[in-house]
């Protein structure tokens, strides 16, 4: 069933049910053949795999952006499944392909919406303004976005961001000083690198350029990941059979256009580790990983990433974007970063000032405990 809201001004929005998936796709299409620099994570290709996938588990719907009854934007709103905010339920909904439960959700970042530039202040307001007319939801979320990508209206107090770093290698520094990315890094980290290299040697980097050898690194890239977890009491990433087949249909159909890689570091004929990355503005975005327990004076993750960002700079990219997350060997591996966002907009609900207030007394008991840890062991 389709419905229109009429807005006043320039543009109009049109809603699309979940079972006009292919209508909106074909607009999405339209629209992004003339953005070839959008953002992957809002390409018609990975909404169509993600709903493949997760489209039956969550309830959906496609808002469309007309000026004069053209299309100029669409975007995916999703209604969030098990999302809580301490022990309460609470309903959400989110832009993009988000609101999955923790255990399948493929958290998304890097997000953003379809939609010509010109248009795109307009069309968030109106969508903004058409979801908070709905009484269903108690948050609404905008995850994973490039804080230049949000406008301005999420910088009001109705909205709580939450930022985080995004750190990444400058490949075209590097290329530009005319340097190897190691001379742009720490004094231990390039003795790390060396050290390791050494206690290897022979190393050398495999990128998967076609789909059977990107989907063999894949499943060894699973059974890495999943060993290493498994053996700390957790079940992985890959236990989810959603995530697992959204990733195996993303590589079967975009790694031969360039924006999945798959890559695999091999030291001495054993496996260091493998990556899985995707591709966008040439910037390389790791995604996830899995490596080798080598010994405990080497560290597969910090040699696997060097030797990747090595292998990027010499295949042109820009950048080597480590995502979210401020792991040590993010952090001694960048030269640089960027702000990734989650914004949030609370209606006001006793469940949210119930969690409130438990999180404040938890705070000050811990606080009260502290002080008076500290007291009693200054007497004696």
């Amino acid at each position: 069933m389709t419905t229109t809201s009429i807005a006043t001004g320039k543009l109009a929005l049109e809603i699309l049910g979940s079972t006009e998936r292919e209508r909106a796709l074909t607009i999405w299409r339209q629209l992004e053949s003339q953005r070839p620099l959008s953002r992957l994570a809002c390409s018609s290709d990975w909404t169509r795999i993600w709903l493949d996938h997760y489209g039956d588990a969550i309830q959906h719907r496609f808002i469309i952006a007309k000026q004069l009854e053209t299309p100029v934007g669409v975007v995916l709103v999703t209604h969030g499944v098990d999302q809580f905010d301490g022990p309460f339920r609470i309903q959400t909904r989110h832009l993009g392909t988000a609101g999955e439960p923790d255990s399948d959700s493929v958290c998304v970042e890097y997000n953003d919406i379809m939609v010509q530039p010109e248009h795109r202040d307009a069309f968030f307001a109106l969508l903004l303004n058409h979801i908070r007319r709905e009484r269903a939801w108690d948050q609404l979320c905008l995850d994973g976005f490039a804080r230049d990508d949000l406008p301005s209206m999420i910088r009001s107090p109705d909205f709580t961001p939450r930022a985080f770093e995004s750190m990444y290698f400058d490949l075209r520094k590097a290329r530009d000083s005319a340097v190897e990315p190691l001379a742009l890094l720490g004094k231990s980290t390039k003795k790390s690198i060396r050290r390791t290299r050494n206690a290897i040697g022979n190393i050398h980097v495999e990128w998967a350029d076609d789909v059977v050898s990107a989907l063999d690194c894949f499943e060894e890239l699973v059974e890495l990941h999943q060993a290493r977890w498994q053996s700390q009491g957790k079940p992985g990433v890959y236990a989810s059979k959603r995530f697992a087949g959204f990733h195996r249909d993303l590589i079967s159909e975009l790694v031969e256009s360039g924006r999945i890689a798959l890559v695999r570091v091999v030291g001495n004929g054993t496996t260091i580790g493998c990556g899985q990355y995707l591709v966008e503005r040439r910037r390389l975005l790791f995604y996830q990983g899995g490596w080798a327990q080598l010994g405990h004076n080497i560290n597969p993750g910090l040699l696997f990433h060097y030797e990747c960002i090595e292998a990027a700079m010499q295949r042109g990219y820009d950048a080597y974007d480590f995502m979210k997350g401020g792991a040590r060997y993010k952090q001694s591996l960048s030269t640089d970063s960027e702000t990734l966002v989650w914004a949030q907009h609370r209606r006001p609900r006793l469940k949210f000032l119930a969690t409130r207030l438990a999180r404040h007394l938890k705070a000050m008991c811990f606080k009260r405990s502290l002080e008076s840890t500290g007291r009693q062991g200054h007497i004696q």
